[in-house]
């Protein structure tokens, strides 16, 4: 199936994923509208929409007849914050958020709409992680993301609405934010500067940006796959002290301490089985490779 001239819609596209997958969508001669709440991006080949998908009124007039064959959601800032602390606006953001995108878009005209999930969805089971465990999600970000999953899974079911969820692990690469974990130590070890870390023994699943954008053009020209999920992750668990010694041994710098005991799940990295018998999708960049090429990019 060619995607050359189909209409794409990007939400969170000046967001690390969204941003990356415009640029991917235009290379592959793709009309490419992004929608944010961020001011409007640079890029004359992309067309930038201001508009906040939590409120619907906002949302319809910026978007309500325009023609979209893909809708991609990016949209929603990653946020753990307790539910006395501002989790209910976490809520809001992602599932408030896909339930206005539902109303306002023309669902059946959509050739496709893919939700960027999260392994957070899975909470605290154990790993590696399956599309068929039972999710357990411990802050109201990942109870967001799997209410979101649960909401799609039903409109593909009974209102025949093609939609597709991709739970991405943990996505590294450049141009991501300095509160994320490699951006934050990179650029502490670029400007020699102690790296404060938890003890760095949690085991978690990274995968390089450019794969996360192929699997998503993958699952666009694959049929029949309505309403699945697919874990996006490279399938190996890497310890958090393992990833930032191959940046410090990359950089040169191991200006570490490892101290603080975070509660959370040590092993989160996912089985990737499906993704490669479904959608003959697997990473193809290696660790060290990504981490080199992100290095790079801050440099």
């Amino acid at each position: 199936m060619s995607l050359l001239n189909k209409n794409l819609l990007v939400i969170g596209g000046t967001g690390f994923i969204g941003a990356h997958l415009c640029n991917f969508a235009i290379k592959k001669g793709m009309r490419v509208s992004s929608l944010s709440l961020n001011s409007k991006g640079k890029n004359r080949d992309i067309n930038y929409i201001n508009a906040d998908i939590t409120k619907i009124k906002n949302l319809k007039d910026c978007i309500h007849n325009n023609h979209f064959d893909y809708v991609v959601n990016c949209g929603g800032y990653i946020n753990h914050k307790s539910f006395n602390k501002g989790g209910d606006k976490v809520i809001n953001e992602h599932l408030l958020g896909v339930y206005n995108l539902i109303k306002v878009l023309n669902i059946q005209s959509i050739k496709k709409f893919i939700q960027i999930g999260s392994s957070d969805e899975y909470g605290i089971i154990s790993a590696p992680q399956k599309e068929t465990d039972v999710c357990y999600p411990i802050t109201p970000y990942a109870y967001a993301k799997y209410s979101s999953t649960k909401f799609l899974q039903m409109l593909g079911k009974n209102d025949s609405f093609n939609t597709v969820i991709l739970r991405v692990f943990l996505t590294y690469g450049p141009g991501q934010k300095e509160d994320r974990l490699l951006p934050y130590v990179i650029k502490n070890l670029l400007k020699n500067k102690k790296v404060e870390l938890s003890e760095g023994s949690q085991l978690r699943d990274f995968c390089y940006i450019d794969d996360i954008c192929n699997a998503i053009f993958i699952c666009m020209e694959t049929n029949e796959i309505n309403g699945e999920v697919f874990n996006i992750c490279s399938g190996n668990g890497v310890s958090i002290r393992n990833i930032v010694e191959n940046l410090g041994e990359l950089v040169g710098n191991r200006n570490f301490n490892y101290s603080n005991k975070r509660v959370e799940n040590n092993e989160l990295w996912g089985c990737n089985k499906k993704s490669l018998q479904i959608l003959n999708w697997e990473p193809k960049v290696n660790l060290i490779d990504g981490l080199k090429k992100t290095i790079e990019s801050y440099s």
